[in-house]
């Protein structure tokens, strides 16, 4: 059994070693946190899949608007580069948010 965690959730979850090994801290936050905000990723970390397949389908009550760019943030400049295509997904997403929440009726696609 490994050991308990006893750094604060989100200074592991941007480490090296949480990325390497995710699986001793994601049981530990499903049995202690297991609905989860992490200042350092930006977002609610679910660890139970009741609460993830609720989260997919009240779409009224729970979005990941905006969250699912902000990961490819953590990511080395090298391994980054393969993401290219999501980031430029996500940040057209943003823009056809923000165009639609000024009144605008132009759509970028």
């Amino acid at each position: 059994m490994t050991a308990s965690i006893t750094a604060p959730f989100d200074d592991v979850l941007v480490s090296a070693e949480f990325i390497r090994d995710p699986y001793a801290t994601l049981r530990q936050m499903r049995e202690e946190c297991p609905v989860y905000w992490s200042d350092s990723i930006g977002g609610w970390i679910l660890t139970r899949y009741e609460d993830i397949i609720t989260s997919f389908k009240v779409t009224s009550h729970f979005s990941n608007e905006n969250r699912l760019g902000k990961a490819v943030e953590y990511l080395p400049p090298e391994k980054r580069v393969n993401y290219k295509a999501f980031e430029n997904h996500y940040a057209d997403c943003r823009r056809a948010n923000a165009s639609a929440n000024s009144g605008s009726r132009e759509r970028p696609y």
